[in-house]
């Protein structure tokens, strides 16, 4: 499968923290955090369709700011 009825399939390890309209096109986005990375990346999407990425920050390890 590579998608389904609302979205992209994520590859494994990573899960949806919120959707919104990063990139101001009237259509939501995917902000994905992968947990044992603690890598964040926005998904720009047409429709459900994946069209781009851009990594966010590395969020630091609990009691690490």
């Amino acid at each position: 499968m590579i998608g389904s009825a609302f979205g992209p399939t994520p590859p494994g390890g990573w899960v949806l923290v919120a959707a919104a309209d990063f990139d101001s096109n009237g259509k939501p986005d995917y902000l994905r955090y992968n947990p044992g990375t603690r890598q964040t990346v926005i998904w720009y999407l047409n429709n459900n369709v994946f069209v781009s990425a851009a990594f966010g920050p590395t969020i630091p390890p609990a009691g690490g700011w």
